[in-house]
Parts: C-alpha cells; structure tokens; sequence
C-alpha cells in the first residue's frame, strides 16, 4: 500500500507541478501582453480569468485523483473559445507576436486539463490552437513569408513541450501501474512464505507433541512392558495412529506436492490399461513406493499391531 500510494504522489506531484507551470506562464505573459493590446482590456481579463479558473479546477481534481468526461471538454472548448475571442479581435500583424500571448499558456492550461486521458485529445487541442492562428491570418489576408514564418515558429515553440510532458505523463503512468503490479506480486509472495512458515512451526509443534506421546508407547511394545492386546493400549495405538494419520492428510491437502499423493489420487491414477497379462489387463503406474502406501491398511489392520 505505501508503495502504491508513493507513485500515485509522484503522479499527483507531476500534474501539480504543470498546473503551476501554467499559471506562472499565464501570469508571467499577461502584463506585458495586456498594455496597448488592441483586442480591449475586457477580453484579456476574461481570457485570463477563464485560464486560470480551469488551471485552479484542474489542480484541485489532480489532488483528488478524479477522472473528468464531460468537465474536461467544457474546459477545454472555455479556453480554446476565449483564446479565439481574443486573438480574432488582434490586427493580421500582430498574431505570434507580443499582444498575442494566449496561445503559449493555453497549450499549459490544457495539458493540465487533460492529464490522464488520451495524448491525442492533447494532440487534437494544440492542432486547433495552431488552426485559430492560421485562420486569423487567412481572414485578414496577411500570408506573406514572413509572416508565416513568424507563426510557424511559435506554433512549434507553443506545441512540442506540452505534447511532450502529455506523452511523459502516459509513460509515468504505464511505469507507476507496473511497479504497483510488481508490488502486489511480492505481497502475495510474502504472504504466501508467512503462511509456510505458520504452518511448517505448527506442525512441527504438532509432530513434536506426537513424538513425546506415541515414543513412549512404541517403546514400551517393544521391550514387551506392554501388552499388545490391552485395550487401554490398543485405544492409545488408535488414537495415536489416528492423530498421524490427521497431520499427514493436512500435508497432503495444503502442499499438494507430487511427491506426497492423497489417496484419491493415488486410486485414480495408479492404474492404467497396458496390455494383456496373465493375472489382469491393468498394471499399476505409479512408483513402488505409491503401491506400498496404498496398500498400508490392508497390511497393517486397525484391529492390532
């Protein structure tokens, strides 16, 4: 969890730190921008009130870690708008200059918008930053050399950054998911060893508590100190052999190794068809070992030892 939580901060510090980038840039250009500029001080302060609102949203629901839809393309078509007022009222000559300052920090201001979605959603809005532009200069006649080349250069300086740090974001993103799926992995491997580990000391506990019991017993068969057909003997052969039995089918049920078979398994893959025989047509598949232990109850009753 902490892991997880350290690379979304680091994404929320990313989205932060862009919308800081976009109101200083807004702020920075406006007061030398707003002086003499012919389009009216009016709407340099919507353009700029509506930049920032949407750079202001756009850091509260990176905080958040909230996804916009439909929020997103009402900020998106409030900046591009007021950026057309704008730059529509302007003389042909003075579009990419000076009193031309939306375009820079609308390309800021939407990437802050547009953060987590789509880098051609950001692709298409600097397409049509720079399509306002031309057709400012389209409709007022002014497609000279010098003037396009005047505009292609700031269509370039206001374009590559932002599609840039939109292309970063979707790259810390992809990294961001895979570290937190690599930490998810190592989790449930750590869980799974703590688990091992509980179980291998509960058994071994268990498998000592059976040890102190059944030794004594065995060695009191064996040196003929007890009467194999007592009944209190036989009740505690029972009970002990019933215990092991117990801890040895909780291995085999947990584990599932291959190389420690439950019984079930056992009857249902031992035998095989092979061929004809003298005796039968099946033959046992498994390893000697497997048969023996199958057959274990049937030379060694319940009834006695």
């Amino acid at each position: 969890m902490m892991a997880e939580r350290g690379h979304r901060w680091y994404l929320t510090a990313f989205g932060i730190g862009v919308c800081l980038v976009a109101v200083v840039n807004t702020v920075s250009t406006f007061p030398f921008a707003v002086v003499g500029n012919p389009a009216g001080l009016a709407l340099n302060v919507l353009c700029l009130a509506v930049f920032l609102a949407a750079t202001g949203a756009s850091a509260l629901r990176i905080v958040r870690g909230t996804q916009w839809r439909v929020l997103a393309a009402a900020w998106i078509a409030a900046i591009l708008a007021t950026s057309a007022l704008l730059r529509s009222a302007l003389p042909a000559d003075q579009i990419a200059s000076i009193p031309d300052w939306s375009p820079s920090p609308l390309g800021y201001v939407a990437l802050a918008v547009l953060l987590g979605q789509r880098v051609s959603f950001m692709v298409g809005v600097q397409v049509t930053n720079v399509l306002i532009g031309f057709l400012c200069l389209v409709s007022a006649g002014a497609l000279d050399v010098d003037a396009l080349i005047r505009f292609g250069s700031d269509a370039v300086d206001i374009s590559v950054f932002q599609i840039a740090g939109a292309l970063f974001y979707r790259q810390l993103e992809r990294v961001a998911a895979a570290a937190e799926g690599d930490q998810r992995i190592r989790q449930e491997l750590d869980a799974r060893d703590a688990k091992a580990t509980s179980l291998a000391a509960d058994r071994a506990q268990r498998s000592g508590a059976i040890e102190s019991t059944i030794v004594p017993l065995l060695r009191a068969l064996a040196d003929g100190s007890a009467d194999p057909q007592d009944s209190r003997v036989r009740t505690a052969a029972r009970v002990e052999s019933a215990r092991m039995r117990r801890l040895f089918a909780e291995i085999d049920a947990v584990d599932g190794h291959p190389s420690t078979p439950s019984s079930d398994s056992v009857s249902r893959s031992c035998w095989k068809p092979v061929g004809r025989c003298r005796r039968s047509r099946l033959r046992c598949a498994a390893p000697c070992w497997t048969r023996r232990w199958q057959h274990w109850p049937a030379r060694f009753p319940r009834r006695g030892w």
